[in-house]
């Protein structure tokens, strides 16, 4: 929530991440476990998506999928996959963005915008929305 604090200043809320707080995210995620482990959270790195989830809402907000797509591959690095809620936070920040974008713009934006929903909404084929879809093969 802090970090979206930042509006479109994407380069001050990056300038927060890498000086402030990424540490302390991680300190808290890699604490110890209490002996009363029943309100420990279950689930690790928790803290850590949802930051990277509201860096990802700065960078809609400023429209730069440039910088979005680079937090997406330093998810991955840092252990942490992103995915549908991280693009929607994206996705989010465009939608609240006061600007409107030139034609330019939004040709350069397509491409990383595209790489970035490759990233974030993987494929499953578990999944109840995929039930019924058709596969098809393409041989080269």
């Amino acid at each position: 929530a802090c970090i979206r604090c930042y509006g479109d200043q994407v380069d001050k809320a990056l300038l927060a991440w890498k000086n402030e707080m990424r540490s302390a995210v991680l300190a808290h995620e890699n604490r110890k476990k209490p002996k009363s482990s029943e309100s420990f959270p279950k689930k690790r790195k928790k803290n850590l998506v949802a930051a990277y989830n509201g860096l990802l809402y700065v960078c809609g907000k400023a429209g730069r999928p440039d910088i979005a797509l680079r937090l997406a591959y330093a998810m991955n690095k840092e252990g942490v996959e992103p995915n549908e809620t991280s693009y929607n936070s994206y996705i989010k920040g465009k939608e609240d963005r006061s600007k409107k974008e030139t034609a330019m713009m939004r040709i350069l934006a397509n491409q990383h915008e595209s790489l970035l929903q490759v990233e974030c909404v993987k494929y499953d084929t578990r999944h109840k929305r995929r039930e019924n879809e058709k596969r098809i093969r393409i041989i080269l």
